[in-house]
């Protein structure tokens, strides 16, 4: 199915994804699934208004104006109603005293090479 949608021949009418909560820039994930060219964007939504709010929102550096641009571009999301979320999955985590070396989370990106369990 991804193969289909990433080469454009997904006529589907209803497909599913699994997003993540990233930690720091929102950018990724507003540019994966809801800019025109972005890498997760299954609906094809080609809207020059999400676009044109994604890359000034990136385009910036100024803190407090990026939020403006972000909060104006989840609103138009939920006012479009580009998506339908149905159900989210919790993740848990069990840890152990034993299991040494377990980094932080960064958003969705873990690195469990330097883990060990201390027996």
């Amino acid at each position: 199915m991804n193969q289909r949608l990433l080469t454009g021949g997904a006529p589907f009418d209803f497909t599913t994804t699994r997003g993540e909560s990233q930690v720091g820039d929102p950018d990724s994930e507003f540019r994966a699934h809801f800019w025109s060219n972005g890498n997760f964007a299954k609906a094809r939504l080609k809207d020059p208004e999400i676009d044109a709010l994604i890359q000034s929102a990136a385009g910036t550096y100024d803190v407090k104006k990026r939020e403006e641009e972000y909060k104006k571009l989840q609103k138009m999301l939920f006012d479009k109603a580009v998506y339908g979320y149905l159900w989210t999955q919790n993740w848990n985590w069990v840890g152990n005293k034993r299991i040494q070396g377990v980094p932080d989370p960064m958003g969705s990106i873990w690195n469990f090479r330097k883990a060990w369990i201390n027996s």
